[in-house]
């Protein structure tokens, strides 16, 4: 399970450095931080973060939820609106 993790976050950080084009010097700062087993925020790359999760709670959507930490620093709401709309083949 831990050399799936790793390759997990290895991918990620792959996927970063390759598809958003970040400077050499970012790219530096990232690959010493992969070498280093240690994230900007001081986490190691195996760390996760506490997230909450909240089911329904925007009222508007058919379909939502809020993805939160625990001291509310971030906080994403995500909802999903559905329409179908009849098209009358003749």
């Amino acid at each position: 399970m831990k050399s799936y993790k790793k390759r997990s976050a290895f991918f990620n950080i792959f996927q970063f450095l390759f598809m958003y084009y970040p400077s050499s010097g970012e790219k530096i700062c990232i690959l010493n931080g992969i070498k280093s087993n240690l994230r900007v925020d001081g986490r190691s790359l195996l760390d996760i973060r506490e997230v909450w999760i909240s089911l329904k709670t925007l009222n508007q959507a058919n379909g939502s939820c809020t993805l939160q930490t625990p001291d509310s620093s971030i906080k994403i709401y995500c909802g999903i609106k559905v329409s179908f709309f009849w098209i009358n083949p003749s």
